[in-house]
């Protein structure tokens, strides 16, 4: 009440002639109208429409409140309610309570490589019937959408028409075999990464030409100007157009089917690894539902997060075509690149890894990924480099340490 009557004063400045009550009716209709009205310096003015619009889409109605910090707001919302229907192409899909895939020779083995990062909302997590979504101020969408132009999600060799990225991946390169799924155990480290620039480990799944490229990428990633922090943090991005006008970060538009009741897109890892000493991985599966096409996100073997309805999708709807796992990182207006993975090179002892590569083919078998004729790409030596390992063991399986300092890499 005391916004609005500061609201009415600085209206009412503008406007003398009107008084008391009849000057409250009309700023409240001008604000119910299709402006989003608040003061600055003293005077009431509105934000664009569509601004208004997407933050309302952000914010349903919560059951509670689960954390609030400085940088974010988690709450409580209906499944049915969440932001993800919010899609045009969402607005007649039927949400998934079961996870409906079961790729053939999928199993439910503890990765052996370091100790499986935890994270979970305090307590026990949103009530049953409600999802966790990350509540986001206008400083953070703007940075997102700022970032959704760079389109991190290509990281095909295309560096000349990203300057600033820079990337060390495997890949099965792009084919016109369909895959249905991808899988890696990744070693989760922390490392020091400065405001404007960005680190990030990732699982890439595209398919369409370049130009309307279908892409979703799941890993880790240190974002200072997304999170407002230099955590480390469980991350997602997708895109239907080739970064053009669709995707984003997490759960920053809608989309992303939020699933499961305790972790979220954009949480960050409660524990990372420490150079010498205790190694931290996450296990991360995106696999496509056989029957109904959607992308699922699965971590640590069998947490289902949620997923990606196959209604978002003009390429992705039918199968990967192209498969990546890897490093990237985007430098500083300054130039400099902070390091990538854990800062080392990957020819020395605690560099960072990817291990248990794995890949859903064409007849939904998770197969491994020497079955394929995969491709080394790293495109400034000088600052990280990947070595590739191969099938270790019967543990470890297909394997690539990456990474490096970074520093002065040039475009």
């Amino acid at each position: 009440m005391g916004i609005m009557r500061k609201g009415l004063r600085a209206f009412g400045n503008l406007m003398p002639s009107l008084k008391g009550s009849m000057a409250l009716v009309l700023f409240v209709v001008l604000c119910l109208s299709g402006l989003s009205c608040y003061e600055v310096g003293g005077r009431s003015i509105s934000r664009p429409e569509g601004m208004r619009r997407q933050t309302m889409s952000l914010h349903k109605p919560a059951a509670k409140k689960i954390l609030s910090t400085g940088a974010y707001t988690v709450e409580c919302v209906d499944i049915n309610k969440q932001p993800a229907f919010d899609h045009p192409l969402l607005k007649n899909h039927k949400i998934q309570m079961k996870a409906s895939f079961s790729p053939k020779g999928m199993k439910n083995e503890v990765p052996t490589t370091g100790k499986l990062s935890e994270f979970v909302l305090p307590g026990e997590g949103c009530p049953l019937g409600t999802v966790p979504i990350q509540r986001t101020p206008f400083d953070g969408q703007s940075n997102a959408k700022s970032l959704q132009k760079l389109g991190p999600g290509n990281i095909n060799p295309l560096s000349d028409k990203h300057p600033g990225q820079h990337f060390a991946t495997l890949s099965t390169g792009v084919t016109n075999v369909k895959y249905h799924g991808a899988q890696a155990v990744i070693n989760i480290p922390n490392p020091t990464v400065k405001l404007h620039q960005v680190s990030m480990a990732q699982i890439w799944v595209q398919s369409g030409p370049q130009a309307e490229l279908n892409s979703i990428r799941v890993g880790w990633e240190i974002n200072p100007r997304l999170y407002n922090d230099t955590l480390t943090h469980f991350t997602a991005y997708w895109t239907a157009d080739a970064f053009q006008k669709t995707g984003c970060y997490n759960l920053q538009c809608p989309g992303f089917v939020q699933w499961h009741r305790q972790i979220f897109l954009g949480t960050p890892y409660g524990r990372t690894s420490v150079i010498g000493k205790e190694q931290y991985i996450t296990d991360l599966k995106l696999l496509q539902a056989e029957m109904t096409g959607d992308w699922w996100l699965q971590l640590n073997n069998v947490t289902n997060i949620g997923y990606w309805p196959r209604e978002l999708f003009t390429h992705l709807a039918d199968g990967a075509t192209f498969i990546q796992y890897g490093g990237l990182t985007y430098n500083s207006p300054d130039g400099i690149s902070p390091p990538m993975g854990t800062g080392l090179r990957p020819d020395k002892n605690d560099s960072c890894y990817f291990s248990n590569l794995k890949i859903v083919d064409a007849k939904y078998n998770l197969v491994n990924t020497r079955d394929f004729k995969m491709g080394k790409y790293v495109d400034q030596v000088s600052c990280y480099d990947l070595k590739y390992w191969g099938n270790l063991d019967d543990y470890v399986e297909e394997t690539f340490n990456f990474g490096g300092p970074g520093g002065s890499c040039g475009l």
